[in-house]
Order: structure tokens, then C-alpha cells, then sequence
């Protein structure tokens, strides 16, 4: 008798492998950037000033689902970055302190 295996319903889905750069359609930009933000769905910078969207596919097939027409135009593989581009909590805590540097406080520091 063969056996499935079942998944639990606390089991998350496996995280995904590539996401996609991708434009959507003939959408004006200011509605492309409501539905980027309704549906919480990244944003890359474009110098066109396209709405380009970082997508899973469960992103996509939600889009497509919605009437959207999706462009994608490149698949990018999903992997952790480079030690050398995260900074650490002090490097951080310096750089804000930097940008924040010569503004009022209230109350403290």
C-alpha cells in the first residue's frame, strides 16, 4: 500500500528559487504604482521612469488574474547577498547618524 506523504498546514511554502523583473502593459504609471502598492509587490528603480516590479510567480499569476498584461523581462535567481554590501548594526547606526547630523532633537540625544 503506498503511502502520500501529507504537508502540514502550518508548512510554509518553499521559499522561491528566481523572481522576475517586469513591466506591466499599456497601464499609466500612476495606476501601475497603486496596484504595485495594494498588492505589495517590489519596486526597482527604472531611468525611464517605468513602474518595474521585482515579481514571484504567484506575483504575476495574481496580475494576470486581475487583467493585467505582465512583460517580463528578465528572470533573477534569488540568493543572499554578498557579506561585503550588508552593513552591520554599528555601520548603520554611524551612517544615520551622519545623515542626521546637525538637525534638532527633542527629548534625549
Amino acid at each position: 500500500m503506498a503511502t502520500r506523504s501529507k504537508t502540514s498546514p502550518t508548512q510554509a511554502a518553499p521559499a522561491p528559487t528566481v523572481r522576475f523583473e517586469a513591466t506591466l502593459g499599456d497601464v499609466p504609471r500612476a495606476k501601475a504604482v497603486t496596484v504595485a502598492s495594494a498588492l505589495d509587490l517590489d519596486r526597482l528603480p527604472d531611468a525611464e521612469g517605468k513602474v518595474r516590479l521585482l515579481l514571484t510567480v504567484d506575483d504575476a499569476r495574481r496580475l494576470l488574474e486581475q487583467g493585467f498584461e505582465v512583460h517580463l523581462k528578465s528572470a533573477i535567481p534569488v540568493r543572499p547577498l554578498a557579506k561585503g554590501v550588508v552593513m552591520s548594526d554599528a555601520q548603520a547606526e554611524r551612517w544615520l547618524e551622519e545623515q542626521v547630523k546637525g538637525l534638532p532633537r527633542q527629548g534625549g540625544r
